[in-house]
């Protein structure tokens, strides 16, 4: 028997894929926006595979490319049994080394525990998270900035300020962040003091901040698809910043036709309480994100 995944070729062939899974939206939402940031050159951090003996089918796995440290599955609930069975016989990557699974539907957990338990003999462990996601209402109201503030898409020095503050994320390289977060999604707030007057925001217009300029607060896009590292510095919450800037990047994002949307660790209150009350977005999922129990989770959800 030989291996059951075949890798998907660049450009065309991963834009046509995030067409396929479109409708399978919102659990394929993660996975629909990687492959849109690769089509669209935005990102090269994942390698991308479907079954060779059935192409059609909604069975993805994606694999960080530098390693085999991130790993991600996708598929219709009448396909699991498909991908299960393909994860046991494939040898692509170890299943002894560290790892990490990324945001599994409830759906997936008894498959890829199963998987799990065939090539190593124990269970993986969990990180439990609800996906928050967002479409804009009808009657949404403009965004506006105070004045002596500006929001800009994240400049270098706010990528590295945003990474070095991380939960999750530090090792991420700095000049492929920057470039996904200009590319796709980023957003900060810096001082302006030319801003005299409240102004409107147009999310599809942002202008990039400077590359020597700090942001006071600030959220990216990160490469597993979703908003992330959210964060507002101390002197500066309870202004309603965080909030703003959520609003901002999700609406670049669905300009753009990606799927906004964010993990909350499902202990994290303070989050969950601000995504259940900000416009537009409604707790649509859970999912987990797996490893074996001796490595601790290198990436996810530090919204």
């Amino acid at each position: 028997m030989g291996e059951p995944f075949a890798v998907v070729s660049e450009g065309a062939g991963l834009g046509g894929l995030a067409e396929r899974i479109k409708g399978d939206l919102p659990v394929g939402e993660p996975v629909y926006n990687i492959l849109l940031f690769h089509a669209r050159g935005h990102s090269c951090a994942y390698t991308f595979y479907t079954l060779k003996d059935h192409p059609d089918t909604h069975v993805i796995m994606w694999r960080s490319k530098q390693d085999d440290t991130e790993l991600g599955f996708h598929c219709r609930e009448n396909e699991v049994e498909l991908l299960k069975a393909a994860l046991k016989q494939s040898l692509l990557f170890s299943w002894q080394a560290p790892f990490e699974i990324a945001y599994v539907p409830a759906y997936l957990i008894a498959a890829m525990q199963e998987v799990a338990r065939h090539k190593t003999g124990c269970y993986l462990s969990e990180t439990k998270c609800f996906v928050f996601s967002y479409k804009s209402p009808q009657d949404d109201e403009p965004l506006r900035c105070r004045a002596g503030l500006c929001v800009r898409r994240l400049g270098r020095a706010g990528v590295r300020r945003m990474l070095e503050r991380s939960k999750f994320d530090q090792h991420r390289p700095l000049d492929a962040t920057v470039r996904l977060a200009q590319g796709v999604a980023s957003a900060g707030i810096y001082e302006c003091l030319d801003a005299k007057f409240e102004e409107v925001i147009d999310p599809q217009n942002v202008p990039v901040g400077a590359d020597d300029e700090t942001p006071l607060a600030w959220i990216g896009t990160m490469f597993y698809g979703g908003l992330a590292m959210l964060m507002t510095e101390e002197e500066h919450r309870g202004r309603g910043l965080g909030s703003l800037l959520t609003q901002v990047a999700a609406k670049m994002q669905a300009a753009q036709g990606y799927a906004p949307h964010v993990y909350v660790e499902i202990d994290n209150a303070v989050s969950s309480a601000m995504f259940s009350k900000l416009r537009g977005w409604r707790m649509t999922q859970r999912v987990s994100w797996m490893h074996p129990p001796f490595v601790q989770p290198a990436d996810a959800h530090d919204t």
